[in-house]
Formats: structure tokens, sequence, C-alpha cells
């Protein structure tokens, strides 16, 4: 069907519609701002594949917001976006179907929540916390031992020799079992050691079978101790560079008082690094590099953390008792209202939620809080009703951080055995409705990470405790040329593979877990695991390396070391524009597989 004849359908009557709900990201966003950049780039990627002459996707239409009554809240409206969707007639199923799409606006409650201070003081508790991991029990912290195992799974290179896909999944159950109160009594240490005993004492598991499964729990447990220890060298290194650039920006500040008011900060060996760096580079240079230093650091390290750092410190607080849960209850209330208003509609035939960055973890606790709701009312079969969950088909994540909100907010140990599994139990995971119905997997979660994107990355967290089968599927995608991480998290909206998976989601059911009328499920293939990660280790490298050589040149001059300070200076600087020079000649947001 062409575009001009698209343009002049009528529609008769009211139609049956897709839904999408999208949970837009952290930060100062406006209303219907990313949910429109969504449309637009859906638009865009039909639009070019039209006029291009590649292949036909079809078009978007008539894209408009619309008005309707609220289903929840009697007397108020409810907007949203609606389109219409012409496939080409050599597609299946070629009649038009309406689209609408509905956000869920969370900005305002967050307002505020957060200072930058406050948030420099959190980062900085967190560096303890890989040896807090470290030094708990074997049987605490489970969703985070689950979440190793699982990534392990999905690195098949790493598996020990004669090790077996089945194995995995015989490990997690014997995890799970090793919580049981009655296995506590009689493993009481609950460290390592403990569940190695506890495997070998087992009579249902073959000899064969138990001795493979030693070898894999040692190996996860090396890949867990790896991990850990990875995490701890990149914090210390965040923490490092936020140091860094606040003892610059001082320096700075002196050096102008210096240059410009003669106070004379810089006239005794107290102060070596400043007088070396007069010498080196001239004070007229220094000031000039020094005021430009002093506000990228205080505006933009200072907006970053309040605007975007802020949110997530604001939602992740769990603590009933902490003010700011207030607003996280406000957050998930209205996700719920505006879940419940879409699904509410019988012309409503299916729902894609997708969400971006923080998004993502407000959809995936207000889909479980929906759950939660309906078990209280329904609980042999929550995912019918009162809310029928059972018509979201999809959920897509980009740019998630929910494995390190579960990481530094969530995981948390505690002595009193009943505690976590109340509290396990009640949240639910991938293995729960409406992520599974009837044993089988429902909705097909798919989440796209960028290893530039430092929020994002493989999600596995959600895994359910006694099966690794039904886990998030995984899609990595290397979205720029150069890996700019702040560029990156948002350059999601213009990879045609995104957007055209999103695509054939939306408009086609694509990737859909389908029932068969016999209770078989069918295109149950994963998407993943994507593009082979490593193209950008070298520019990660040179960038982990700066603070630490920034650290090495701070530390010889204050201790007089002769030469060392101007070599490693110039390594330094070597560091730097090496990293400006493939920022320059790659495109510091030129897309790899653009719309």
């Amino acid at each position: 069907m062409s575009g001009e004849n698209a343009e002049n359908a009528d529609s008769i009557g009211p139609e049956p519609y897709v839904a999408v709900v999208y949970f837009h990201g952290m930060g100062s966003q406006r209303r219907y701002e990313e949910t429109s950049r969504l449309i637009d780039s859906l638009d865009a990627l039909l639009t070019n594949a039209h006029e291009k002459g590649e292949e036909k996707l079809g078009l978007l239409r008539r894209i408009k917001p619309k008005m309707e009554p609220a289903r929840v809240d009697e007397g108020s409206n409810v907007s949203y976006i609606g389109a219409k969707y012409f496939p080409t007639d050599t597609q299946e199923n070629w009649q038009a179907q309406d689209i609408r799409f509905y956000e869920s606006y969370w900005a305002p409650v967050m307002a505020g929540a957060s200072s930058a201070t406050g948030v420099a003081k959190w980062i900085v508790k967190q560096v303890g916390r890989p040896w807090q991991t470290l030094r708990s029990p074997w049987r605490q912290r489970q969703r985070l031992r689950r979440a190793a195992l699982a990534d392990l799974r999905e690195q098949r290179a790493r598996w020990p020799d004669g090790i077996e896909n089945d194995d995995f999944g015989t490990l997690a159950m014997q995890y799970a079992m090793y919580d049981n109160k009655g296995f506590k009594r009689e493993y009481p240490q609950g460290d390592f050691e403990d569940f190695l005993r506890f495997i070998h004492d087992r009579n249902t598991i073959d000899t064969a079978t138990k001795q493979r499964i030693i070898v894999l729990a040692r190996a996860w447990r090396g890949h867990y101790i790896a991990t850990e220890l990875r995490n701890s060298f990149l914090l210390v290194t965040i923490l490092l560079a936020l140091i860094l650039s606040g003892a610059f920006a001082l320096f700075a500040a002196l050096t102008i008082l210096n240059a410009n008011v003669g106070l004379p900060f810089f006239d005794t060996s107290a102060f070596a690094l400043g007088n070396w760096l007069k010498v080196v580079i001239g004070s007229q240079i220094a000031t000039g590099l020094a005021f430009v230093l002093t506000l990228t650091v205080f505006l933009g390290i200072g907006k970053f953390l309040k605007e975007y750092m802020g949110d997530v410190e604001a939602w992740s607080t769990y603590e009933e008792t902490n003010a700011k849960h207030r607003r996280r209850r406000q957050v998930i209330a209205s996700g719920m209202d505006t879940m419940r208003h879409v699904l509410a509609d019988l012309a409503c035939k299916r729902v894609v939620v997708i969400s971006h960055s923080l998004g993502t973890s407000i959809a995936h606790d207000t889909i479980l809080a929906l759950t939660r709701a309906n078990r209280a009312s329904n609980p042999n079969n929550p995912i019918s009703g009162p809310v029928p969950l059972a018509k979201i088909s999809h959920f897509v994540t980009l740019a998630s951080p929910i494995d390190k909100v579960n990481y530094f907010f969530e995981n948390f140990g505690s002595a009193f055995h009943r505690y976590t599994r109340v509290v396990e139990d009640l949240r639910g995971d991938i293995r729960s409705a409406p992520f599974t119905r009837d044993g089988d997997p429902h909705v097909h979660w798919v989440n796209f990470w960028d290893e530039a994107d430092v929020i994002s990355g493989a999600l596995h967290s959600p895994t359910g405790k006694d099966n690794l089968d039904h886990g998030v599927d995984n899609i990595h995608v290397s979205n720029l040329e150069f890996p700019a991480p702040g560029a990156s998290h948002s350059a999601y909206f213009d990879n045609r593979t995104v957007i055209g998976t999103i695509g054939d989601i939306i408009f086609h059911d694509r990737h859909s877990f389908r029932r068969l009328d016999d209770g078989g499920i069918v295109e149950r293939h994963p998407l993943g695991p994507g593009e082979d990660m490593g193209r950008h280790r070298w520019t990660f490298a040179a960038a982990i390396a700066i603070p630490w050589v920034g650290l090495a040149m701070l530390l010889s001059v204050l201790v007089g070391i002769p030469v060392l300070p101007s070599i490693l200076l110039g390594i330094l600087a070597t560091l730097v524009a090496w990293l400006v020079f493939r920022a320059a000649t790659s495109g510091l947001r030129k897309q790899r597989t653009p719309l």
C-alpha cells in the first residue's frame, strides 16, 4: 500500500490496537519527549527504507496526540500518541493496525530528591561493597551469586572441560535447596566449603553428575571472585578520578587567585605541584587551563551527580523508614495506574513495555507490583486478573542498570533466614508471573546493552532461583564508532538493530512466546548474545589508565622525584591526545548501524 493511499485510508469504527507503554530514563525529562523520540526513530527507520528502495518495512502515519477518559482515576483524562501502521502488500497480514503509545512519566516525583554532595558521599561508600560481598557467607546474597552463575553460563569459553549445559540448572537447583531451613541446621556455616559438602552428600545425584557440578561450582566461585575484584578496581578508579578532579579543581582556583590577585599560594615548597606546573607550562597558560578545568569539574560533575545519579539514589531507597522511600512508592503507583489504564481496555489486544535507563528498573518493579496486587485476590492465577497481565507480550529494556541497582541497593545480608526468603518470594523473578505462565515463558524480556555504556549491562539478577533456562535475552550492541559513555547511553534510539527489533515486536508481534493448542511453545530462540565485545578494549584501557597516571604524577611531584613528573606528564598527555584523536577520527556520535 503506497504512502498516499495510507494517508487517505479511512478507519472504520473502533478497532483493536497494540499498546506501547514507555518508561523514560533518568534526568530532567519532559513529558512526551522520550516517547516522541522513540516514535521518531521508528518512523525514520520505516521512511528511510521506503525512500532508499530497500526492503519495504511499511509506513507509520497519522501520528498525533489523543485523549481518552481514565479507566483508573475517574474524572481525569489520559493522553497518548496514536499512530497507524500500514504494512506493505507483500507482507503477511498487511491490513493496517492502530498503535497507541502511552508514557509513564515519573520525572516530577524525583525532582530535587538528592543533592550532588549526597550522591558523592554515597559513591564513596560503595568502594567497600565488593569486599563486603566477598566476606559474606556463600548462602547469603543469593540473587548476586545466581547472577554470577547465569553470567558464566553465557560464556561457554570459560566452562571447565566436560561441563554440560544441564549442569548449570542442576547446580542452581542445589543452591536453592542449600538455603532450605533443614539443611541450614545441618550445614550451619553457610560458606562455600559447606556447600560443596552439601552437594557431595546428596544421594539423589549420580556420581558422574555430582563430580561435574562440584567442578562447575568451583568455577562459579572463581568467576564470582574475579567479578568482584574487577568491580573493586573499577570503583576505586572512579573514586580516584573524582578525587583528582576535585583536587585539580581546587588547584585551579588557587592558580587563578595566585596569578590575578597575587596571593602567594605557590611560594613555598608545600605547593611543589603549583611551582612545578608554573615552570613547565607557564603561569598564563596555567591560569587559562585552571579556569576551564574549574568550570568543567564543578558544572559537569555536579550536574551529572544531581540530575542523573540523584535519580538512581532516590529511586533505589528500599528502606521504608527513609523519607525518600515515599517518592519511590509514588513512582510505582503512577506506573501501576498507567498500566492498569491500558490493560483494562477491551480493545487493547497486546501490550509491549519499553523502557530506557533507570526507567527499566521502574518498569520492572511496576510489573512485579501489579503481579503482587493480582496475587492478593487471585493467588492461583495472578497473570489472568484482576489486571489482565497476560496481554503483556514483550518487555524491552535499553541501557538497563537493573543488575547494578541490585548490586548496590538490593544486595543485602541478614542474620534471619526467614527474612531473606520472605523478601525474595514476595518480590518475584523471571520465573514468576507475568514473565512465566503455568511454568512456561510468557513475556519475552529483550535487553539491549552496550559495553561502552557504563550504566547498562547484561541482566542476570532477575534469573529464577531454581532454573536458569528462562532468563533475560541479552543483546550486546556497539552503538557508536567511539565509545563515549554519555553518548552511548542514549544512542540506542539511532541504532538500526535496536529500532528494527522493536519495530518487529510492535508491528508484527515477532519474537513472541506463543502457545500452541497442545500447550507447546514456539519461537523461543533467543535474539542474543549480539555483537562481540572487546571492540574498544584499548580505548577503555587508556581511559582507565589516566587517573592512575595522574595519581603517580601527583605523588612524584610531592615527593620531589627528579624527571619522573615530566615523564608521567608526557604519558598523560599522550593518553589524552590519543583519546581525542580517536574521538575526532571516528566521530564522537557516529553510529555504527544508523537508521
